[in-house]
């Protein structure tokens, strides 16, 4: 399916008895079908983890980015963002799975 747009369908036959074969290539008006289109992702973002922590303890957040559909998603960046100034902070990014 195309990002934005439409579809068009159209629709011929053949039969050998049918007495008006000319009427039968989907030139008809009612042959014809157009259905506009609109890809839509449906994401959803989720974060667990400790709510405080004592100093010099390992904090582990975990962050889970799902795509409910219908379409694909396209251009999508999750960010997880600590305040407060911590340090000594090592970054992993985990997996991916899936590809929509």
């Amino acid at each position: 399916m195309p990002a934005s747009g439409s579809i068009t369908a159209t629709v011929s036959t053949t039969s050998d008895n049918d007495p008006n074969a000319a009427n039968n290539n989907g030139s008809a008006a009612n042959a014809t079908a157009t259905v506009a289109t609109t890809q839509v992702a449906d994401l959803s973002i989720a974060v667990s983890g400790p709510a405080g922590a004592t100093p010099g303890s390992v904090l582990v957040y975990s962050v889970l980015l799902t795509n409910l559909g219908p379409s694909t998603a396209t251009g999508v960046t999750a960010q997880l963002v600590l305040t407060g100034s911590p340090t000594g902070v090592t970054v992993s990014s985990g997996s991916v799975a899936g590809s929509t």
